[in-house]
């Protein structure tokens, strides 16, 4: 399916400076996921250096445990970065709630649908099971169990690995 017309794109090469095509692209706004990878950290410092306004999206939360301590200085750190910040690109109600708690103004937030091309991922295809099953030669009568997540440990996939070591010999798992 063909996601880049109508849409100036640019395929950043490896080992390209991030920072020359965005001032070859002259945005008016910047996009940044997250503040963790490189790749964000640099979209970041280019925006603030050439005064481009910058929209925020994450998918942070508040509904995991972190001890106190490290939400305090999460929070002194984020807002005074989030303060740079144009936008909130808000992906739901707990993710309204954290940007809130880190010191981002209502005014600040704008209500996204979580960015999925339904077109393509919103009604499964009834036929896909049974040709991925083939594909992978999974009997029709196999239970199959799947996950999908960050691979850190709050997301629990331990649980799921654990689960299957209870398996019998005869039975398959597939991770």
């Amino acid at each position: 399916q063909d996601l880049l017309t109508g849409f100036e794109w640019t395929v950043v090469e490896e080992g390209a400076s991030m920072s020359a095509v965005l001032t070859d692209s002259a945005p008016d706004w910047l996009i940044v996921y997250g503040y963790g990878s490189p790749i964000s950290r640099s979209g970041w410092r280019w925006a603030l250096r050439h005064r481009v306004r910058l929209a925020y999206i994450a998918d942070s939360e508040l509904r995991h445990s972190q001890s106190k301590r490290t939400l305090l200085i999460k929070r002194a750190v984020l807002n005074l970065l989030f303060r740079r910040v144009n936008a909130f690109l808000s992906v739901g109600s707990a993710n309204e709630d954290y940007y809130r708690y880190m010191g981002v103004p209502d005014r600040k937030l704008v209500r996204m649908n979580f960015p999925i091309d339904l077109s393509v991922f919103g009604k499964p295809d009834p036929s896909g099971a049974s040709v991925l099953r083939r594909k992978l030669d999974i009997p029709d009568s196999a239970i199959v169990v799947s996950t999908v997540g960050k691979l850190i440990e709050r997301k629990r996939q331990s649980d799921l690995i654990a689960a299957c070591r209870s398996f019998t010999e005869d039975e398959v798992c597939v991770v």
